[in-house]
């Protein structure tokens, strides 16, 4: 039997890779055309498979590298969410899913607010809350979430037309989280206490 070229394809029909042998590989893979050659790429579309020209797979190279970026940057986007905390009435405050509920209902109850226990901020703090504190802490969370969401989205927008998206700097200007700061305090004074108050240096005020 005659050793001949088969190709393999994924489900979106992109060419995977290629074997000799002598007799069919099995599914997905299909005898090479005519004008085959190594250095050639191709598609499998509707029953038969077309050349993908140099610039087509540029192209292509490029938009999973894009996809890659987005993901990326929404990871980082949504730790910042999550885990970075928020500026609010001097100190900072737990960004997590449960910590933003219990914001909610505080912000809803301020004006009884000596019902409620000191709340701990993200320095350990255990802070007397008053209806200044409490008023406006959910509003606080949200403007915060919502700066964040903004300035990833532009950074997603500016990504997407950058010559070189792999190496697109998108950390610049989404708020910093509050262990960013902290870690930053350290740095200018390694040997003193870390009482960082973080919020100034997050607007640069």
């Amino acid at each position: 039997m005659a050793i001949e070229t088969y190709l393999q394809f994924d489900e979106a029909g992109n060419q995977v890779q290629a074997c000799a042998k002598a007799g069919h590989p099995g599914d997905n893979w299909y005898k090479v055309p005519k004008d085959y050659a190594p250095v050639k790429r191709y598609r499998f579309v509707d029953g038969g498979m077309i050349e993908v020209t140099e610039e087509q797979q540029k192209e292509e190279r490029r938009k999973k590298t894009i996809k890659e970026c987005v993901h990326r940057i929404k990871r980082y986007r949504d730790d910042r969410i999550v885990s970075g905390g928020f500026p609010h009435a001097e100190h900072w405050w737990h960004s997590d899913v449960r910590s933003r509920s219990h914001h909610q209902r505080l912000q809803a109850n301020a004006n009884n607010i000596e019902d409620f226990p000191p709340w701990v901020d993200m320095e350990g703090n255990d802070v007397r809350l008053t209806r200044e504190i409490a008023g406006g802490i959910d509003t606080a969370g949200t403007k915060h979430e919502i700066a964040i969401y903004a300035a990833a989205r532009s950074h997603i927008a500016a990504m997407k037309l950058s010559d070189h998206p792999e190496s697109y700097d998108f950390t610049g200007d989404i708020p910093k989280k509050f262990f960013d700061i902290l870690k930053k305090a350290a740095a200018k004074n390694p040997s003193g206490p870390q009482p960082v108050k973080g919020w100034p240096a997050m607007y640069g005020k």
